[in-house]
């Protein structure tokens, strides 16, 4: 094994893509992420990183709820959609061709077809680098065990070898 830059050796670390959703009046958005993990069993609760500048972190920041939509495998374009540009003058759901579902706990909207809906409360946020760290309490889950993740790593998306492949 050899020493490598830092970044390069993050860059081997697998991530699940979500969608990281907030919603502020009828303004529903969206915005790809990649940064997250479940951070506690008692309550369950996540942590994402965020960019401090992003539109849907300003959304975040003042409702105080957020839902966490993991990605399929065949879901690879709306993470690219949604990953590239701000929600502030583009309706990236319309864009990407997502279909939304009422939530349960929260007024964020969840996605249609993902591998699982987290609906999130914010409990704590604080900056760790050139991101926030955002963490949640899950109040309402929602999963389809037919699906499968998408993951990112290297830079790049990473479909799971399914059974035949």
């Amino acid at each position: 094994m050899q020493q490598v830059d830092l970044q390069k050796g993050a860059d081997k670390i697998l991530c699940p893509v979500a969608l990281v959703g907030a919603q502020l009046a009828d303004k529903h958005n969206v915005a790809t992420i990649a940064w997250l993990t479940q951070q506690s069993y008692d309550p369950v609760q996540l942590m994402i990183g965020i960019g401090p500048d992003k539109y849907t972190y300003e959304i975040i920041k003042e409702t105080k709820e957020f839902v966490v939509s993991l990605l399929d495998v065949n879901q690879s374009e709306a993470a690219g959609i949604c990953g590239g540009r701000t929600g502030k003058d583009f309706d990236k759901i319309k864009a990407a061709n997502l279909t939304t579902l009422a939530a349960k706990e929260v007024k964020v909207p969840l996605i249609e077809g993902c591998l699982a809906n987290l609906e999130c409360k914010v409990v704590d946020t604080w900056q760790s680098g050139d991101h926030l760290v955002v963490v949640g309490q899950v109040v309402a889950a929602h999963a389809d065990d037919s699906k499968s993740p998408l993951s990112y790593t290297g830079g790049k998306l990473v479909k799971p070898l399914l059974k035949g492949e």
